[in-house]
């Protein structure tokens, strides 16, 4: 019997990070990446919508072949909690829009193809445990050996891997909690 597979996104609307995974550790982490939008894609898009919207479309449309070469049991998308630090809300509050609508995207292609395999669960930021995004990737490093931070520059990926893993560990407490 093999064991479910689990799809970890971190949404962005210019880099999603990705990673596929069995169990926790580094024998269960199967496959990590990042979706971004090609360009012959964008500019098609970008004929009919804004930038960012153009993004948020080709990086939906590259999660939906995702989906469907890796056919997850689960799929987990971290989701804000609604917090936004203060450096963040003065400096942009137009990308934390933006940023909402390409969560919102990678969700509701989550649920849309999902139907026939499993589920998908909504994760919010506070898997992170206040870790800083460079202590999560040197984390990450020291444990799985095939993670390179430095060609993972927005941590993208490396949040796609610690939450996964979080995930797992939390499912693995809950188990126990149930057999106790």
């Amino acid at each position: 019997m093999t064991k479910p597979l689990t799809l970890a996104l971190d949404p962005s609307s210019t880099a999603t990070g990705w990673a596929t995974g069995t169990s926790p550790g580094p024998q269960g982490l199967c496959e990590w990446g990042t979706i971004k939008a090609s360009r012959p894609a964008l500019r098609t898009w970008l004929k009919v919508l804004p930038a960012p919207l153009a993004r948020i479309v080709v990086i939906q449309e590259q999660l939906k072949v995702l989906i469907m070469l890796h056919r997850p049991d689960f799929i987990l998308v971290e989701v804000p909690t609604g917090h936004v630090n203060k450096r963040k809300r003065d400096l942009n509050m137009r990308g934390q829009s933006i940023y909402g609508m390409s969560v919102w995207a990678m969700l509701e292609e989550s649920w849309r193809n999902i139907k026939t395999m499993g589920k998908v669960i909504s994760i919010s930021t506070q898997w992170t445990r206040g870790k800083t995004k460079e202590k999560r990737q040197a984390e990450l490093a020291m444990e799985f050996k095939h993670y390179h931070p430095q060609s993972d520059r927005g941590a993208n990926e490396a949040d796609a891997i610690g939450m996964m893993q979080w995930w797992f560990a939390e499912q693995i407490l809950e188990r126990a909690k149930e057999r106790s």
